[in-house]
């Protein structure tokens, strides 16, 4: 915000647009309430000769490759009264090509290269897999009917651990039996309202 003003910002981003070749477009657009993320977003570089010029890179999206990025949850199944198998997979995390006909597998390593705020902006660094050849993580997404086949399953005996994971500000609760789930929501004034689950 130092190197140029929210206003200008969005002034260079409304002609760029003009000249973008056809398919591109601004990631965040070019609407006053959106022109903040560009300062998260862009990268800025500085070259001087007897004038400043401002060089600013900005990321742009294309429409075949706009990707919709998913944490992957793996959750035990039950298959008997005491038995329950649970799929594993290399990379935790999945984006998906708007499409549906391409899809990316990121690591923990590689999610961490990437700027997360309402829009996240990845780098593109990795394979894009087509969906005809899908990989374990993927035939989970898409349900395939060969998902068995494609994944490792783990079989687990007399399995009783309850689960909670977290991810931003989403909860997940597993209990491998059916069972009676009181939750309370502190931080109110007066007493907390309290919501039984079954």
């Amino acid at each position: 915000m130092k190197l140029i003003s929210p206003s200008s910002l969005q002034s260079i981003l409304r002609n760029v647009t003009i000249y973008l070749p056809e398919g591109y477009k601004l990631i965040a657009g070019t609407r006053t309430e959106d022109i903040h993320q560009y300062y998260k977003l862009s990268k800025v570089s500085i070259v001087s000769n007897f004038h400043f010029i401002k060089l600013i890179h900005i990321p742009l999206k294309y429409v075949d490759y706009s990707f919709t990025l998913y944490k992957i949850i793996i959750l035990p199944e039950r298959i008997s009264p005491d038995k329950f198998v649970q799929y594993a997979i290399d990379s935790p995390y999945l984006a998906i090509q708007a499409s549906q006909n391409g899809y990316i597998h990121f690591t923990e390593k590689d999610y961490s290269k990437c700027v997360t705020r309402s829009i996240t902006v990845c780098p593109l660094d990795s394979a894009i897999f087509n969906t005809q050849g899908l990989t374990c993580a993927a035939s989970l997404f898409f349900q395939s009917l060969n998902r068995q086949q494609l994944c490792k399953r783990n079989l687990l005996f007399n399995y009783q651990q309850s689960t909670l994971i977290q991810h931003r500000n989403v909860r997940i609760y597993h209990f491998p039996s059916p069972r009676q789930l009181t939750l309370g929501c502190s931080g109110n004034e007066g007493s907390p309202p309290v919501h039984k689950y079954s």
